[in-house]
Order: structure tokens, then C-alpha cells, then sequence
């Protein structure tokens, strides 16, 4: 599951046709078959994204080098699933494993958040660093004077 390369597409996290099939234990094949026989219950730009032409063009440019552009060099159109999409298979494969894993999908995979960007400007750094470390020693002391800590030593009163 951690090996899997993380895609974005229309602002979404999704994963491939082969992506999903790897992760639930099951062929490419059996997943399009069921897209397939139940395509009223899928909705493109909900639960799927089909690429073809310029967009899948624009598509296989934007992953560049990793892994994942040779498996697609000649690929006519490529389907990308969203959660949703994930979701929608592993009902309909019913099995332990894809339950499993799309439990792990969701935990590990879609709802990943990205940690913010420092800026690039050293100035800018550098001062939120200070502020940072300025709220520490803030706390620090408010600690220490609400608990009567004193040399690293806290003083209470004996309960009589």
C-alpha cells in the first residue's frame, strides 16, 4: 500500500484502473467488467475520471518519469477512480481483502493531508521560527508560574 504513487487530478487524490485492482487483489479486468455491467451507478467526475485525447496527453506529462508513465505509454484513455469510485468497487468485488484495504485506502491514501510548505524566503522563515519559539518560552513560563516551579522544582503546599 505504501508503495502506491500518489495522483491528483482535478484536485482529488485517485488511483488507476491497475492501481485499484493491485490494491483489492484482483484483476484490471474483473474491475472494468464491473464498471462495466454497472455503469448507471457511476458518475464521471464523482466516482471516475476518463482521460483521453488531450487530457490524457496532458494526463501522462504531468507524472513525468515515475513508474506509472511506462504501464500508460500507449494507453488509449485511462480511467482514474476517485474514493468514491474506490468505494463503489469494493462493494460490488464483496470480499475481505477489498473491505480491508479500502479501510487502508481511506485512512492511508485519500485522506492524506500535506503538511504546508515553509517559504523560500529566509527572512519570512526565519521569523516564523522566532514567533514559534517566542510562544514556547510563553507557555513555558505560564506553566512554571501556575504550577510555582521554581529552579525546575515545583513547591506545593502540604495539605493539613
Amino acid at each position: 500500500m505504501n508503495n502506491l504513487i500518489k495522483i491528483e487530478h482535478s484536485g482529488q487524490r485517485v488511483l488507476t484502473t491497475e492501481q485499484l485492482a493491485q490494491v483489492y487483489g484482483c484483476e484490471a479486468k474483473q474491475l472494468l467488467q464491473n464498471f462495466n455491467n454497472n455503469a448507471a451507478r457511476f458518475t464521471e467526475g464523482r466516482h471516475y475520471f476518463k482521460l483521453d485525447g488531450d487530457a490524457l496527453r496532458e494526463f501522462k506529462g504531468s507524472i513525468g518519469s515515475s513508474k506509472l508513465s511506462n504501464n500508460l505509454k500507449f494507453a488509449p484513455n485511462l480511467i482514474l477512480w476517485t474514493r468514491r469510485g474506490a468505494s463503489r468497487h469494493c462493494k460490488m468485488l464483496g470480499t475481505d481483502q477489498a473491505w480491508e484495504m479500502f479501510d487502508e485506502l481511506e485512512e492511508t491514501y485519500f485522506n492524506q493531508k500535506e503538511l504546508p510548505k515553509l517559504s523560500v524566503n529566509p527572512k519570512y522563515r526565519t521569523r516564523m521560527i522566532s514567533t514559534a519559539v517566542r510562544d514556547v518560552e510563553k507557555t513555558k513560563e505560564a506553566i512554571m508560574k501556575m504550577f510555582k516551579v521554581k529552579d525546575g522544582i515545583a513547591y506545593t503546599k502540604a495539605m493539613a
